[in-house]
């Protein structure tokens, strides 16, 4: 699994983008068995700070949870 994250970032209005690029590749061939990007932005229920964390560990988890779905 090769996780590439280009951009995880609170943006100056308040909202959180994650943008990555993830592949799957066979460890004995190379093939790349599924590859995707990623890129979405959150807007967390308030500006502070503990919210646009909340809102940056939503984003991983949903992430995490369309890589999970696309392994065979």
């Amino acid at each position: 699994m090769v996780v590439d994250i280009d951009r995880f970032e609170r943006q100056a209005d308040g909202n959180v983008n994650l943008t990555a690029r993830w592949k799957l590749v066979h460890f004995q061939s190379g093939e790349i068995v599924t590859a995707a990007k990623y890129d979405k932005v959150s807007t967390p229920v308030d500006q502070t700070l503990d919210n646009a964390v909340i809102a940056m560990s939503s984003l991983l988890a949903d992430l995490t949870a369309e890589i999970a779905a696309r392994i065979p």
